[in-house]
């Protein structure tokens, strides 16, 4: 094990956006979501890092950039970004725990599976294998579902709107103020429109996770708000049902929507997080 005081990530470990900062002798790896960015996760990990955690969020391959490379990555280079960060974490940290949002959730599952890791522990926040949510109605997911599952999807793009997954009304304001001011939009929030190439990596990313959810052994707490409007209850219950772990746990939670790290409940959710974490 090297001293704390010596170890450093670079740009190659979690790209140009991404952030790390070590503490202790345990790292929390954060997976922003597909389409986001890093930032969406700064707040959250910040109570980590005063709990005496090391934190480390990779920027994921074809984020933080222009459109064209979102829409040209593909769920495998997302994986890779992730991997090369938590071997850099294994080499040098007693233990490693996920914390991931989304589809990011999702990676951090599909990573666990990868022999040449070690993970501790998985947070999983909104995990979502369902787009269900209230916000998300029965039209616009069969126009989505006839897009991506032909060629359109090489030419069409998706539009996020409000609420954008936060019911925090400050916070959304402030994602507001960054979309109107226009200015390395990508960077800090990630883009409004997204590549329906996107999403069909997406459903690539989830068939590829579900039929191996058996196998995933590592200790596991689901995150996810009833009032949550991209992705139903009906996601951690299947994934309670299927998921291999000796140990699930489920915290549902109330005042928020998907973007759990911005919204109401963030900081409530953050100290269970750690619990979690520190009882492992």
């Amino acid at each position: 094990m090297n001293t704390l005081d010596a170890i450093e990530a670079s740009p190659s470990v979690i790209g140009e956006f991404g952030f790390f900062k070590k503490m202790g002798t345990t790292a929390v790896l954060f997976v922003h979501g597909i389409t986001g960015t890093p930032t969406e996760m700064k707040f959250f990990a910040r109570q980590f890092e005063l709990s005496g955690f090391t934190i480390a969020c990779p920027q994921l391959k074809g984020h933080c950039g222009t459109f064209s490379e979102l829409k040209w990555s593909r769920w495998e280079d997302w994986l890779e970004s992730l991997r090369r960060c938590c071997l850099f974490l294994n080499q040098h940290f007693e233990k490693v725990f996920i914390v991931g949002l989304s589809l990011g959730a999702i990676l951090g599952f599909k990573l666990s599976l990868m022999h040449d890791l070690k993970i501790d522990g998985i947070v999983a926040l909104s995990p979502t294998l369902f787009f269900d949510g209230w916000n998300v109605s029965t039209t616009q997911w069969l126009i989505g579902a006839a897009v991506v599952f032909s060629p359109l999807r090489y030419i069409c793009t998706f539009k996020d709107g409000p609420p954008y997954g936060i019911k925090d009304e400050y916070m959304r304001n402030r994602v507001m103020k960054i979309l109107n001011g226009r200015k390395e939009v990508s960077k800090q929030i990630g883009h409004m429109q997204v590549p329906a190439l996107t999403m069909y990596e997406t459903v690539r990313l989830i068939r590829s996770v579900k039929k191996d959810l058996n196998k995933i052994k590592a200790p596991v707490l689901m995150v996810h708000s009833r009032e949550d409007d991209l992705a139903s209850l009906k996601n951690p219950d299947y994934l309670k049902k299927h998921l291999g772990s000796a140990r699930v746990e489920t915290l549902f939670i109330d005042d928020s929507y998907h973007v759990i790290p911005l919204d109401h409940k963030r900081d409530e959710v953050a100290q269970q997080a750690i619990q979690f974490i520190e009882s492992i």
